[in-house]
């Protein structure tokens, strides 16, 4: 009789928590943490908040205050000339309610554009146009975010501050100024922001010499500590920092969509390895190891030794910079995880600690920006997972990345994308399709076949794309799809399928498409010609078109409505803050007493802004000038690097 009861007794307790258990099971089958649709909430509100400080501390005439000192009667000349910096907050807080849907009809929003277009403000000449590379950058972007509100002022100003930067350079160097003129010596942080500048510019259709790009990243490869990671100066000190890691990566990850040549890459299962992708690959085995670290996000950081946690911890007030870098790297290369974590999610805990009751980070303008514009960039949708396989999956490494940015550019769907390495293959179901490319036969590990037979009977879609026609891709799919698949049978997918016109006509002859369906569902999609050519050559002329609309075709029909933007965030209405931070200065080794070290003499004219998120290198001695780089043409061997 005892032994009854204590059953029944434990049946009692045990089945309600069972019960409790198998939602929360779910979740996690379906590939949502317990507490993520509680994270993206709080995300969504954390963001509003902000874009509602942002919009309360705009000034009438449509800028925001100032970042750095303001300049006095004793001071005027020194301060005006490197702590004074009025565009950049403004700059990235019109960025930042752009990428909140608002537009020119928006009275915020067009007096921001308005005054970006003819800065105005006390003690410039008429006429003036910022200078400063931080500034500059900023600028790039912000006018980008607005290219699809005004495209001819866009255009305009892109190609006036994206020559300007280029001309301020030789060897991929930059200093605070650009002045057209190359500097004495300069340092990462700046280099980092005037490459962002101009690939801003590039994505909005100006013409940049691929020499350029090629330039800048020999620059970068050059400066790589032997760590994997960069510092703020030269490889010199050997101290290798977790935000200048992570803007090296970046650095190179721009010089090498933009300095490849329509043929870099076009070869198959190519033995030879360009020193770009060794160094990205060291540069994310450095990332794997502290970004868990100095992110909290795992124990493993705690068998580093103490130099390593010094390097690997982002000071606080950095954090939003460290995040829109982060940002950046992720959009460009597709690296959403690192050391087994998802960094997303890591990094939007800490800005969530971070917020102040206002609704600003460290009340100044930047930081807030630049943590609203990151917590904004987490909405768009994930929309495809690349699996990294045994076979040449990299045959074509900007293919993706080009083929979204021509969607975001053509249609109104901005998408993200994720690389997945073996290990990893767990986070397949964050986005709803799966992609397998190469010309020889993927070679999957029984944890990727496992992961990723569970995926597709939980709904997901999977593409498949041929690269070459001298592998054995097509038969290895093939057969794959036959294990996947046993209850249906691969077929072409019919000229009167929406596949060839759900948003672009498709009426190429010589393009194959085959697929897995059941009645209307499509399960799988096979491209058996090499569509990721043209992808990856980024040539969007006539005879090229067909490839970007079908592949826009597909991967819209196989998203379907997991690819629907979320809508834009509506920011509450609060009081205007009597505080807004101007005069702060910050190191990567923490605050700092000491100016930063000043230009050289025929770099004195007066400056307009601070760099964003206090990015202030320490000082350092003057570096002797480096070579000119020799004169080649863009098409010889550019991209190799």
């Amino acid at each position: 009789m005892r032994y009854v009861l204590s059953t029944i007794a434990v049946v009692l307790i045990y089945l309600p928590l069972s019960l409790a258990e198998a939602p929360r099971r779910g979740r996690e089958a379906a590939g949502q943490s317990p507490s993520g649709s509680k994270i993206r909430k709080k995300a969504d509100q954390a963001a509003a908040k902000g874009l509602a400080w942002l919009l309360a501390v705009q000034k009438a005439n449509g800028s925001w205050p100032a970042y750095g000192r303001k300049p006095t009667t004793r001071n005027m000349n020194r301060y005006i000339r490197y702590y004074y910096y009025p565009a950049g907050p403004s700059a990235v807080a019109a960025a930042a309610l752009a990428d909140n849907g608002m537009t020119l009809e928006d009275k915020p929003l067009a007096n921001a554009m308005n005054w970006l277009d003819k800065p105005d403000f006390p003690g410039r000449p008429k006429g003036w146009q910022p200078f400063k590379t931080h500034s500059l950058e900023m600028l790039c972007r912000a006018w980008l975010a607005a290219r699809r509100l005004d495209d001819k002022r866009a255009s305009e100003h892109l190609d006036d501050y994206s020559r300007r930067v280029m001309r301020s350079t030789k060897n991929g160097e930059y200093w605070y100024n650009c002045i057209n003129k190359p500097p004495r010596y300069g340092d990462n942080a700046n280099g980092l922001s005037a490459l962002r500048g101009v690939y801003a510019a590039a994505l909005g259709g100006t013409d940049i010499s691929r020499r350029y790009w090629t330039t800048c990243g020999h620059h970068w490869l050059k400066n790589q500590n032997d760590d994997g990671g960069w510092d703020y100066g030269l490889p010199s000190s050997r101290s290798s920092r977790m935000t200048m890691t992570a803007a090296g990566a970046l650095a190179m990850a721009m010089c090498m969509q933009q300095g490849s040549t329509p043929a870099t890459f076009a070869r198959c299962n190519s033995p030879a390895s360009p020193p770009a992708l060794e160094s990205l690959r060291c540069c994310r085995q450095y990332i794997d190891e502290c970004l868990p670290y100095a992110l909290s996000m795992s124990r493993k950081g705690a068998a580093l030794d103490r130099t390593m946690k010094r390097r690997a911890i982002i000071p606080p007030r950095r954090i939003p910079y460290a995040a829109d870098i982060l940002a950046g790297v992720s959009n460009l290369l597709g690296w959403e995880t690192y050391g087994g974590h998802r960094w997303r999610d890591g990094m939007v805990t800490q800005l969530l600690r971070r917020q102040e009751c206002n609704g600003s980070w460290d009340s100044t303008v930047s930081s807030t920006a630049m943590a609203v514009r990151f917590l904004l960039d987490c909405r768009r949708p994930l929309a495809l997972s690349v699996l990294q396989h045994g076979g040449d999956w990299n045959n074509r490494p900007h293919a993706i990345l080009n083929l979204l940015q021509w969607m975001q550019k053509n249609t109104k769907l901005s998408l993200r994308w994720q690389q997945l390495r073996p290990d990893e293959t767990r986070y397949l179901n964050r986005a709803p399709v799966a992609v397998l490319t190469g010309s020889i036969a993927p070679e999957l590990t029984d944890r990727q076949g496992d992961d990723l037979k569970t995926f597709l009977a939980g709904g997901g879609k999977l593409l498949a794309v041929q690269e070459g026609t001298r592998g054995n891709f097509d038969r290895a799919i093939r057969e794959m799809f036959v294990e996947l698949y046993p209850d249906t049978r691969i077929k072409p997918v019919p000229r009167d399928h929406a596949l060839w016109k759900t948003m672009f006509p498709v009426t190429r002859d010589k393009l194959t498409m085959w697929m897995i369906a059941d009645g209307n569902n499509v399960k799988a999609v096979y491209i058996d010609t090499d569509i990721t050519k043209v992808w990856q050559s980024g040539r969007t002329d006539e005879r090229s078109e067909w490839a970007w609309h079908a592949g826009t075709n597909v991967i819209a029909w196989l998203g379907a409505e997991k690819l629907i933007a979320p809508p834009a965030l509506k920011p509450p209405t609060i009081a205007k803050p009597t505080i807004v931070r101007e005069d702060r200065t910050q190191t990567d080794d923490g605050p700092q007493d000491a100016q930063p070290a000043e230009p050289p003499a025929d770099e004195q004219p007066p400056a307009d802004e601070q760099p964003p998120a206090d990015e202030q290198p320490p000082a350092r001695k003057p570096e002797p000038e480096a070579p000119e780089p020799s004169e080649e043409d863009d098409s010889d061997g550019a991209g190799g690097w």
